[in-house]
């Protein structure tokens, strides 16, 4: 029979996080930046196709050909992370914090040190984004 293991709570935590997940709410700056990056992870992925070769070797050869691309901070996050990285854990993470959660023991914490250094011009007002002048 599997022992079953519960969370245990973490003295020390700092006032409105969870000391067992270090769950804190998200600002509407980070709200905003998940919805960029989620819409850009939606709309983006690498896509590889095999053409024929420019200059064929044997019949039917062919090389592959990139059609379209991860975006640049997915490619930076995985980079981060040594190539453990699961793309639907990626979404989850991202669909979390657009909801308002930023788990500290997971994905979001990374991934907003990588929209703030990639979008650092952008702030949010009401909800609503807009570009620094």
């Amino acid at each position: 029979m599997a022992r079953r293991t519960r969370s245990v709570k973490q003295h020390g935590a700092p006032k409105g996080i969870d000391s067992r997940t270090w769950t804190r709410y998200a600002t509407l700056r980070e709200k905003e930046l998940a919805r960029k990056m989620l819409f850009e992870l939606e709309e983006k992925w690498l896509h590889v196709v095999l053409v024929p070769a420019p200059e064929p070797c044997h019949s039917g050869h062919k090389i592959r050909r990139v059609v379209m691309e991860n975006p640049k901070w997915y490619s930076a996050f995985v980079s981060v992370r040594n190539h453990q990285v699961h793309r639907l854990r990626v979404e989850k993470a991202l669909r979390r914090v657009c909801s308002g959660r930023v788990r500290g023991n997971g994905y979001e914490v990374d991934l907003l040190k990588i929209a703030d250094r990639e979008w650092p011009e952008q702030i949010t007002v009401e909800g609503v984004c807009h570009e620094q002048s």
